[in-house]
């Protein structure tokens, strides 16, 4: 009769199966972290725009970044100063690197600011950057690029230097399209992640692996980064519900209801912006020229009564100013927004008949949608308050690129218009409204000459003062109708930690994390 093992045997035993068992499995990335997956949404080009944030911004860092909650914490500076009267800021570099072991310099600095403010670059920031000393004049071509405010007086120090006080600066420095990169398509990268040049399985992925030239590439935590736009938020709901996906950014009013009918709530985020939903009006030609006719119609509709049926109450605030109050402390109101519903429509009638319309002459406007069945249920709702004035509504939803043609060409009534600040500034919300742009042909000189003076002027009441007087210009004219603050919403797996919701929706990438599921060998 053979004995018992002994106790030393069995835990010989008991540990070579653990070794086993643990070598059968690995996790589902091989790089020391696990991979976060990352679809970006949105209509008319918005996806691969934002996709195109997300990849500057982990590849490089500005002299500042947000922090997980949208805060603005040091970058490639490590501590800053800004002038008593506001007019310049100077910050102090860390030894960081480039992926090629160079030193990110304070001349490089000045010149990537050079080339993102050159009358080539594209960038939506140029317009929110005029503040910077001669940036006008450079962006236009009037002035040479070594003009530009922005100086490095010694190797470790950058100076940028204001033609009026800034508040937002800081903000707008931690934008993606700010940060510090080196010219060329293939150049070093100073971020937390470099570029992965391996082929991918999935048409239009972009992937990054960990950078280990990062400065503080210890506390990144992700092994790697798969970037993907889809256009189709349904598409992206349907990876994201199948584990195909981590996280899914960048939708929209368009498509909440569905995103809410179809996804856990605990997965889903719903984040106000700092910005404005919509119509713009065509005032170059058809019925919306008159401006009887804009003011009838945005006077007509229960904004109150429309987000009460149609979202949650907390998530969409109504709005009839050109600005939300999240960007002014008192945006200036319509003349009309103290009437009652009843008495807004006896006015929205007696101006539609003093511009030629009534029951032997009604009144039909075309309305354009982009794709979004959210987009088709606020149009439903608008058009049920018009109806009340006798006004019919014929609404025609597109494909996003068909949208964007008639947009670019001004085949339009009225148009959806969703648009959000990066930051806590007005500027990048009159902007479209200006002469430069002229969305729907809308130009008022007096009102864009008001605007230049709020951004140029040095005394804060003078410049709330000038910003009021442009906003009442505008709301008189009615180049768009208000309707409510919009809202983004994203996805966000259990696995993954470290997301913030934030008012500007500033969520970095390289602060995540993901738990590591292990999976089996076969």
């Amino acid at each position: 009769m053979s004995s018992l093992p002994s106790h030393r045997v069995l835990r010989a035993a008991f540990a070579v199966a653990l070794v086993v068992g643990l070598a059968a499995c690995k996790p589902d990335s091989d790089g020391g972290g696990a991979t976060l997956r990352v679809d970006s949404v949105g209509d008319g080009g918005r996806a691969e725009t934002l996709m195109r944030q997300q990849a500057l911004d982990v590849t490089s860092q500005g002299l500042v970044q947000f922090d997980a909650a949208g805060q603005t914490v040091p970058g490639l500076a490590t501590s800053w100063r800004i002038a008593d009267d506001g007019l310049s800021v100077i910050f102090r570099l860390r030894a960081a690197k480039w992926s090629d072991g160079r030193p990110v310099t304070a001349e490089q600095v000045v010149l990537s600011f050079q080339r993102l403010l050159a009358p080539a670059s594209r960038s939506t920031l140029k317009p929110l950057l005029g503040r910077i000393v001669n940036a006008p004049q450079v962006a236009s071509g009037r002035l040479a690029p070594r003009t530009l405010g922005i100086s490095a007086p010694v190797n470790n120090i950058v100076e940028i230097r204001l033609s009026a006080p800034m508040p937002e600066l800081l903000q707008l420095l931690a934008l993606p399209d700010a940060t510090v990169r080196r010219s060329g398509g293939n150049a070093p990268v100073n971020g937390a992640f470099l570029r992965d040049t391996g082929e991918t399985a999935v048409p239009d992925q972009q992937r990054f692996k960990r950078n280990p030239d990062f400065h503080a590439a210890d506390s990144v935590k992700l092994g790697a980064l798969n970037l993907t736009a889809t256009a189709d938020p349904t598409a992206a709901v349907a990876r994201f519900t199948r584990d195909a996906t981590d996280v899914v950014v960048g939708g929209g009013i368009g498509s909440l209801g569905e995103v809410r009918a179809l996804t856990k709530p605990a997965t889903l985020h719903v984040e106000p912006v700092r910005g404005v939903y919509g119509y713009v009006a065509n005032v170059r030609s058809g019925p919306l020229a008159d401006v009887r006719v804009r003011t009838a119609l945005a006077m007509a509709i229960d904004r109150e009564a429309l987000v009460r049926r149609l979202f949650t109450a907390d998530d969409v605030p109504p709005l009839a100013a050109l600005l939300p109050d999240s960007l002014v402390a008192a945006p200036v109101q319509p003349s009309w927004s103290h009437l009652s519903v009843e008495e807004r429509l006896a006015s929205a009638r007696a101006l539609l008949a003093d511009a030629g319309y009534g029951p032997d002459r009604p009144l039909t406007v075309n309305l354009r949608l982009p794709a979004g069945r959210g987009h088709a249920v606020v149009a439903a709702a608008v058009a049920a308050d018009w109806q009340a004035l006798g006004v019919e509504t014929k609404t025609l939803a597109e494909p996003d690129a068909a949208y964007t043609r008639a947009m670019a060409a001004g085949d339009f009534d009225l148009a959806v218009v969703e648009r959000a600040s990066p930051v806590d500034t007005p500027w990048a919300l009159l902007a479209p409204l200006g002469c430069a742009a002229r969305i729907g042909g809308y130009c008022n000189k007096d009102a864009d000459a008001l605007v230049a003076a709020a951004l140029t002027v040095k005394d804060p009441p003078k410049r709330v003062e000038a910003l009021g007087q442009a906003q009442s210009l505008m709301l008189i004219d009615t180049p768009m109708i208000s309707l409510f603050v919009p809202v983004r919403w994203s996805l966000v797996s259990p696995q993954v930690s470290g997301w913030v919701d934030n008012p500007g929706g500033h969520h970095p990438l390289a602060r995540l994390t993901k738990n590591q599921r292990r999976r089996l060998i076969n």
